[in-house]
């Protein structure tokens, strides 16, 4: 039977005021193309033109609207998961920094240790004087003007690069925040200072050796190179006389 066809009769015990009137209307036009049957009823997927459910229907439903559009080249990089995963977080400005935890109500007064400033991802990685040390390095290793300022920053240089040097830079931007990340994390939740600014340089360096098993065979030269700047640039920064720069 079509509840189009025989609306169903309803009496209420006191008169609908106009709003309850318009919503009742709303409901009985809601209900009035359905039919009713005798069959037994059945659930079906309205995300798949069989009717039955899939996660990836579902997935694919979940991520409609604006999407953040990572760097190039960040997930066929020559990285372990959990550096790729960091960079995500990174990006999206989700890593649990000190005004990140503070946000949540956490064990955390939203500053840094060092320069007693707000603490988001941008003061970690390209603000605060241990990230500043540690891009000088990378510039004079890589000889290049890079000064990123911000994620947005970084994302450009990275979309700049193609190829077997765009497998290497990750491996070396990856090597260079993750170090910096360690630092960080020993200084604001253990509270050990680095007894010099160049050992994120010797930490960085020790990352890209671990890591070379994964590069490609024709980036080994390449990757072999900057391992030996860095380690030539931590040598020169262990020095009593070297400063760092801006």
């Amino acid at each position: 039977m079509a509840l189009a066809s025989s609306p169903p009769a309803l009496h209420f015990r006191r008169e609908l005021s106009q709003v309850e009137q318009a919503l009742l209307t709303a409901l009985l036009d809601t209900i009035a193309p359905v039919s009713l049957s005798s069959t037994e009823d059945t659930v079906t997927w309205a995300l798949t033109p069989s009717g039955k459910f899939s996660v990836k229907s579902l997935y694919r439903k979940l991520c409609q609207g604006p999407s953040f559009q990572m760097p190039n080249g960040l997930w066929s990089a020559r990285l372990p998961l959990k550096i790729k995963v960091f960079f995500w977080q990174l990006f999206r400005n989700r890593l649990p920094t000190s005004a990140n935890v503070a946000k949540r109500n956490g064990p955390s007064t939203g500053l840094c240790a060092i320069c007693n400033v707000l603490e988001d991802a941008t003061h970690v990685f390209f603000r605060c004087p241990l990230a500043r040390f540690a891009w000088s390095a990378v510039r004079a290793a890589a000889n290049t003007s890079w000064d990123p300022r911000s994620a947005s920053d970084l994302a450009t240089i990275a979309d700049s690069i193609h190829g077997g040097n765009n497998r290497v830079l990750w491996s070396c931007i990856g090597a260079l925040t993750w170090a910096v990340w360690l630092t960080r994390n020993k200084l604001a939740i253990e509270g050990i200072f680095p007894s010099h600014p160049a050992n994120i340089i010797y930490k960085c360096n020790l990352l890209l050796q671990q890591w070379s098993p994964l590069a490609k065979r024709k980036d080994a030269e390449k990757l072999k190179h900057a391992q030996d700047r860095l380690r030539q640039i931590y040598v020169l920064a262990r020095e009593p006389s070297a400063t760092s720069a801006p």
